[in-house]
């Protein structure tokens, strides 16, 4: 073998050295997932976010209620305030607080084609009763 074909072995079994390595080497995951469920309280389209009152997301966050993005739009036309929904959030690990809402599924539709609840009107004591009344609980006369 002459001294140029030794060389040109040399180099393949490096590149194929570098490849192998290269091949194993597993990129970190560019977000990290959870599961949530929860009820849709609100959306705004404009702002691609649904209000959601969440249950507990183990690793990520207790229960509560507050606003996620939404990057699809497509499927956010089809919630409704209401809707019981599972879903995935994705968050970017270098920024905790950069977070959004993928792979959602409709879990239960609830109040579709309920009008919004109106309270009835409240009659209101006028404040001079109101003070009689307390003045009297208190066994003074006004």
């Amino acid at each position: 073998m002459s001294s140029q074909s030794r060389r040109l072995h040399s180099v393949q079994v490096v590149c194929v050295a570098i490849l192998t390595l290269v091949s194993d080497f597993k990129q970190a995951p560019s977000t990290k997932q959870y599961s949530i469920r929860g009820e849709v309280l609100g959306k705004s389209v404009s702002k691609q976010e649904i209000t959601l009152d969440a249950r507990n997301v183990p690793g990520f966050m207790p229960a509560m209620t507050m606003a996620y993005k939404f990057p699809n739009a497509a499927v956010m036309e089809e919630i409704q305030p209401g809707d019981r929904i599972a879903a995935k959030v994705d968050v970017d690990p270098a920024n905790p607080d950069h977070f959004w809402i993928v792979d959602v599924v409709i879990t239960e539709e609830v109040r579709r084609n309920e009008p919004p609840v109106r309270l009835p009107p409240h009659e209101l004591l006028p404040v001079k009763q109101f003070c009689s009344l307390e003045a009297r609980s208190k066994g003074t006369r006004t």
